[in-house]
């Protein structure tokens, strides 16, 4: 099978990103509100279950990464050393920026209790709602070995 040098762009992902995208501000949204609401109501109850409903979204958002990255790398030689630095200049600096910014808006009383909880929060991304970017790098970590075992298993089959 020959593949064409003409890089496919599937239109249906930029619509899947918007919905994507248009249910986590809801789903963060019913998170704010329902600290609201007093819990034993009935609009905390259809709150919560909007909330809960929205959260297929996460998987979207990995489905279409994943998606992506394989339509954009699969069919290239993979230059393992070369696909992370791309990946991981392109996400991981501004992900350490946003966290330090977003760290230093909060009352610390040191340095070192500012760069303890800057480091916590770029390992463990519980806060801030960020935990996909590190996800996301853990896709980009992963990915080669991926494509390599994709392609060893379709090399079994065909």
């Amino acid at each position: 099978m020959q593949q064409s040098n003409k890089r496919i762009y599937l239109f249906e992902v930029d619509f899947f990103r918007i919905v994507f995208i248009l249910g986590v501000l809801a789903n963060h949204t019913t998170t704010l509100v329902t600290h609201k609401i007093s819990t034993h109501s009935m609009p905390y109850e259809i709150l919560m279950a909007t909330h809960i409903s929205l959260h297929f979204t996460r998987m979207g958002f990995m489905f279409v990464t994943g998606l992506v990255l394989f339509m954009n790398n699969y069919f290239k030689p993979m230059q393992i050393l070369k696909f992370w630095k791309k990946r991981y200049l392109g996400v991981l600096i501004p992900y350490l920026s946003w966290t330090a910014i977003l760290t230093g808006a909060e009352n610390h009383s040191s340095l070192g209790d500012f760069l303890e909880n800057w480091a916590h929060l770029s390992v463990y991304a519980d806060n801030y709602y960020m935990y996909y970017i590190l996800v996301t790098m853990q896709l980009y970590l992963i990915f080669p070995l991926i494509v390599w075992l994709l392609n060893v298993f379709c090399r079994i089959i065909i």
